[in-house]
């Protein structure tokens, strides 16, 4: 048995969808439009436990039944997208971008995406916009909600007084661990089921209410919206939607990427969609401006978009070998209602109103379960994608390369916590900061492992993205917190006699690097680092006071400049692909060195003079790298020096990397 119909559900649909292509296509446009899964999620918890609950009530509800409808429902499409995606993987990507496609396409067919995302990056990074079905992650969660809700509602029916408060609290649980492990935890409880299924329990309590406790639920609407005892009359209702909608607008124009997300914010499109939903169909809102023609229209082809749209999107960001430009974007947009219309009309719908369910649904996960193993043979290497035949392993091969930490650095216990070390010899050198402080030391460790007795030893206090500034503070880096705090807390000890602090400086206080949310808090000042505000000047005058504090104590200080970094002297960008082009062509450019200072040379001033003023030496990479007009991209034998465009390749810098020479060996 299904629900009625409400168009405004649709509509609703076309909402959370309509914002979570707009955020992806351009962030910029609605920063907070990754809430719109949220919502989704709601709407199908509601959905789905109505129709389970309904026919539980009935006692015609049948496990396979059901599984044999979401089969109809979610595959003819889920299939439709994932061939299209390997396909075009296969033309266009590299040898390891479709190996990790292939575990992506197995994933999304085992319907684990949101597990084999978690384990390797967030969702908010950039690299996640290369992964051509990041998508996935909420399928996942929602068919792992439901391998187990429907048969858990069907089995404690008979014991129907305690289904209210055992949905209220699981609810409740996911709630709290969503908030207990956000800030800490942020990759995990955004992907795992976890601390997710409140929100389809948000949806699922709306469902249950309305089926069995519709009093109670009309008494608290009258009482919330200023209604007669003996329920919510039109107008509370319209109150109820307007509170609804302002709820998602703030979520979907206020939130961004730089939030703990979803912690407590989640609340805002969850409760939203609750409210709209539970207003009913007659709502001024729900009738006008979520039940027209174009909203309900756009939700009916909402999931197909959603397949959609991100592989498209992805592909025009890994194919374009510059950020593609808005004509690009608003085509992959286009392409994406297009073929969702398509899909729509010519494959789900027919395929969802045929009668013999299990004779559609057997060849459908038959067929998905084909794409799986094409998908696990991808990932293994069996079989390898057009770009193999075009010799590009030698740019593909430094992203390789570990960075850091080697195997000779040994973890150290101190007070505040774990720090690396490596050599026993007196005069310790302290390094402190992010991954571009990191990536000097293979030359260290070449140095300490062929001149054990003369080489000073070193420590590192340091974590990628953590910046080495007092006070300065991010959202998606749960480890940063109290990295500098050890590494200055370790520069007081004696036997500490010099500390090398460096970041990458431009990617932390000038646009369009600060991909995350860097701030600085002292509370006095709060504010971003951006260059030129009032909070960056802060954080630099913070990390002078830090540097005159070090040399006061007597310690030899150096601040080392950020290295000339550019997409352009990625490897793996130095392999071309393009729309018009099906060959990989090669092309290794130097950097105009004369363009970079001119992007880097305020805030090399700026920092320059900080050093300068608390007695800091300053080292300048530029000059190792660069000569009067260009920085090199790759050595005399045509090999690349960067690993990524933001990191030197550590076999490069074990053998060329000299300006710590002789800190490490005073005497050479």
């Amino acid at each position: 048995m299904h629900p009625a119909y409400r168009r405004d559900v649709d509509g609703l649909r076309a909402v959370a969808v309509l914002s979570v292509v707009a955020f992806h296509a351009t962030p910029s446009w609605m920063p907070g439009g990754f809430a719109g899964v949220d919502i989704f999620f709601v709407i199908s918890g509601y959905l789905i436990s109505s129709i389970v609950l309904a026919n539980v009530a009935r006692g015609t509800f049948s496990l396979a039944d059901f599984y044999v409808r979401r089969i109809k429902r979610i595959f003819p499409a889920l299939i439709l997208m994932l061939a299209a995606v390997l396909t075009v993987g296969w033309f266009v990507l590299y040898p390891d971008e479709h190996q990790q496609l292939g575990k992506h396409i197995a994933a999304g067919v085992g319907f684990v995406s949101n597990v084999v995302l978690w384990r390797e990056s967030g969702y908010f990074d950039v690299e996640a916009e290369l992964k051509p079905l990041l998508h996935l992650w909420s399928l996942g969660i929602e068919e792992q909600f439901y391998i187990l809700w429907p048969l858990l509602l069907a089995l404690t029916w008979r014991w129907r007084s305690s289904q209210w408060p055992l949905i209220l609290g699981i609810a409740a649980l996911s709630f709290a661990l969503n908030l207990l492990r956000a800030r800490g935890h942020p990759a995990t409880t955004f992907y795992l089921p976890f601390t997710r299924i409140w929100e389809l329990l948000v949806g699922c309590t709306l469902a249950y209410a309305q089926l069995f406790k519709a009093d109670e639920l009309a008494r608290w609407q009258a009482k919330l919206f200023f209604s007669g005892e003996s329920g919510p009359d039109a107008h509370s209702r319209d109150l109820q939607a307007y509170v609804g909608l302002c709820l998602l607008a703030v979520a979907l124009c206020l939130l961004d990427r730089y939030r703990v997300f979803p912690g407590w914010w989640a609340a805002l499109p969850t409760m939203g969609a609750f409210l709209l939903i539970s207003a009913g169909p007659e709502a001024w809102v729900n009738r006008v401006l979520l039940g027209n023609r174009l909203m309900v229209a756009i939700g009916l082809i909402s999931y197909p978009l959603y397949l959609w749209h991100w592989p498209l999107l992805s592909f025009t960001r890994i194919i374009s070998p510059d950020e593609p430009n808005s004509t690009l974007v608003l085509t992959a947009v286009g392409l994406a209602f297009l073929f969702a219309a398509l899909t729509y009309w010519l494959v789900e719908r027919p395929i969802r109103s045929y009668r013999n369910g299990p004779r559609v649904a057997i060849p459908l996960a038959a067929i998905a379960a084909v794409l799986g193993v094409i998908g696990i043979v991808a990932f293994s290497s069996i079989l390898p994608p057009r770009s193999a035949a075009f010799n590009v392993a030698k740019y593909l091969r430094p992203s390789k390369e570990t960075l850091f930490p080697g195997p000779n650095l040994q973890p150290i216990t101190t007070p505040l916590g774990r720090l690396l070390a490596q050599g026993s010899a007196p005069g310790k050198i302290l390094f402190i900061g992010d991954s571009n402080i990191e990536q000097y030391y293979p030359r260290l460790d070449h140095l300490l492992t062929q001149n054990p007795d003369a080489a000073r030893g070193i420590v590192f206090a340091s974590s990628g993205g953590c910046i080495p500034i007092p006070h300065v503070m991010e959202n998606h880096h749960p480890w940063c917190p109290g990295v500098i705090e050890r590494g200055l807390a370790y520069a007081n000890k004696p036997e500490v006699e010099t500390v090398v602090i460096g970041a990458a400086w431009y990617a932390y206080f000038v646009e369009p690097m600060a991909r995350y949310s860097y701030y600085f808090d002292d509370g006095r000042v709060k504010g971003p680092l951006i260059l030129g505000a009032t909070s960056a000047d802060s954080a630099l005058q913070a990390l002078e006071t830090t540097l005159s504090d070090l040399t006061r104590s007597g310690k030899r200080v150096y601040l080392v400049l950020p290295i000339p970094a550019a997409d352009s002297a990625d490897p793996r960008g130095m392999v071309k692909r393009s729309f018009t082009d099906l060959r990989f062509r090669i092309e290794a450019l130097p950097l105009d060195r004369v363009a970079l200072a001119k992007a880097y040379g305020p805030l090399k001033s700026k920092l320059t003079a900080v050093g300068q003023r608390s007695g800091a030496h300053v080292i300048d990479p530029f000059d190792a790298l660069c000569d009067g007009t260009i920085c090199s991209t790759v050595d005399a034998h045509g090999e690349p020096i960067y690993r990524d465009g933001a990191h030197l390749r550590p076999s490069y810098v074990r053998h060329n990397i000299h300006f710590f020479d002789e800190i490490v060996l005073p005497q050479s």
